[in-house]
Formats: structure tokens, sequence, C-alpha cells
């Protein structure tokens, strides 16, 4: 019996262990979530300003061609 408890007491040490492990590979994959999320909105920003550029380069060079007309 006292040698089960002490292999009980092994076991729990055990799952204490491993539960610190995995909230720190927890912590790791949400600090990468973060990141990915961050590169997410800037590259989706940086898209819109491109949209915006491409939009009023457009805008010039038609104005520019109906003018020649």
């Amino acid at each position: 019996m006292l040698k089960d408890i002490e292999m009980m007491k092994g076991d729990i040490g055990n799952l204490k262990k491993d539960s610190g492990e995995i909230k720190k590979d927890v912590l790791v994959v949400k600090k990468d979530l973060s990141d990915l999320i961050a590169k997410n909105d800037q590259r989706q920003k940086d898209d819109e300003r491109w949209k915006q550029n491409m939009r009023s380069e457009e805008r010039r060079v038609g104005k520019e061609c109906r003018s020649r007309w």
C-alpha cells in the first residue's frame, strides 16, 4: 500500500512537471499567433495603401489620356 502511495506521488509530480511544460508551450504558441496576426494586419494595411496608390495612378493616367482626345 505504501509503495502504491509513493508511485501516485511520483505520478502527480510528473503531471505537474508536464503541465508546466504544456503551459510554456501554450505561451510560445500564443506569442507566435500574436506575431502572425500583427504581420497580417500590417500586410493588409500595406495592401490597402497599394490599392489606393494604384487607384490614384489609374485616375491620373485616365485624366491624361482624356485630355489628349
